[in-house]
């Protein structure tokens, strides 16, 4: 009886000393990441749980929600509703990058609300969208291959 509690309780310690390690290998590599960007030790950390929060945040949202359906390993069903009638959609998100980073130039620029329209098929969900639709006068694109593109006004966005 000792002996089965013994091994039972070791083999215990070392499943939580591997979820332990498992852990603190994964923050050390987010803290890596952010630390690209500060070199303050406070600001990579602030930064760090920052990511983590809101990734907890969406996917506490994507719990409660329960919209998005994985179909299989890239497919997705997305259903909404709107006006009372429910739509489905199947999304195959591009992997990636875009081909593109937005330049703030006046720092008044919501960047993720626009990248929240390019789409998952980077497509701009297939609508023809101008920086006045966003509040702005004018956007730069710095493309990745070097050019850089500007739309004013009511020009319609083409990537």
């Amino acid at each position: 009886m000792i002996f089965v509690f013994t091994t039972l309780s070791t083999l215990s310690l070392l499943y939580i000393i591997n979820i332990i390690i498992s852990k603190r290998s994964k923050i050390n590599a987010l803290n890596s990441l952010t630390s690209t960007q500060h070199k303050n030790k406070c600001m990579i950390l602030y930064s760090s749980m920052k990511l983590v929060c809101k990734s907890y945040y969406l996917k506490w949202l994507k719990y409660l929600n329960n919209t998005v359906k994985q179909i299989d390993k890239n497919t997705f069903e997305i259903t909404y509703v709107i006006n009372d009638k429910t739509y489905k959609m199947i999304v195959k998100p591009k992997r990636g990058p875009p081909p593109f980073v937005i330049e703030d130039i006046n720092n008044n620029i919501d960047i993720n609300k626009i990248m929240s329209h390019y789409g998952p098929n980077q497509d701009w969900h297939g609508n023809k969208l101008c920086p006045n639709f966003f509040g702005v006068s004018e956007l730069k694109f710095n493309m990745n291959d070097g050019r850089d593109i500007v739309f004013k006004g009511d020009e319609c966005i083409n990537i």
